[in-house]
């Protein structure tokens, strides 16, 4: 099965999405090159899309300025959350497969995260309900927990915690953060 078709079941039954993603056995590899860079680079070009609405308020640069962020902040998060996750769960790094879930499960989840934030990059107005999608993540992460072998109800508490912080958190302080030193 497709990474990308993966990623559409986690988002519209994210139990049956993990099972068959469990199923796959994708490498880190295949779902790296296969979904979270090819959507991090639609995300980069559909951060230009608000320049086709309002030219003014969204110049060129300023563009420019967004989709490095966006993309950076994207990026650096997936090795953020893998290292918050192997430092506060000794667990998930003990062997080269745990190594590689885990950083599958970053992977999907922040690429559920990338999809919301394309659609609302393409979006010409601000549309409310669409920030509720954000609030699905922390459910979707939940239900992979079992996909990473995690079973001590400690265990599984921490993952869910640290994983929806870093992946609702990182990306958005990061993209701020560029975007500021960047205008500077």
């Amino acid at each position: 099965m497709s990474v990308i078709k993966n990623l559409f079941l986690i988002t519209v039954s994210p139990q049956l999405g993990w099972d068959d993603i469990n199923k796959s056995g994708h490498s880190t590899r295949k779902v790296l090159q296969g979904g979270f860079y090819p959507l991090l680079m639609v995300l980069a070009a559909a951060s230009f899309a608000p320049m086709l609405y309002d030219s003014v308020e969204w110049p060129l640069f300023r563009c420019l300025i967004h989709s490095i962020a966006e993309f950076s902040g994207f990026f650096a998060t997936f090795f953020i959350t893998g290292l918050a996750l192997g430092a506060f769960c000794k667990d998930l790094t003990q062997t080269n497969s745990y190594l590689a879930r885990m950083h599958n499960f970053v992977a999907y989840n922040l690429m559920y995260l990338i999809f919301i934030e394309m659609v609302n990059n393409a979006m010409a107005y601000l549309f409310t309900p669409m920030f509720f999608l954000y609030l699905y993540a922390p459910v979707i992460v939940s239900k992979g927990v079992d996909y990473l072998g995690v079973t001590e109800r400690k265990e599984v508490r921490k993952v869910i915690a640290i994983t929806s912080v870093m992946i609702l958190v990182a990306p958005y302080l990061i993209r701020k953060l560029l975007e500021l030193m960047i205008r500077i």
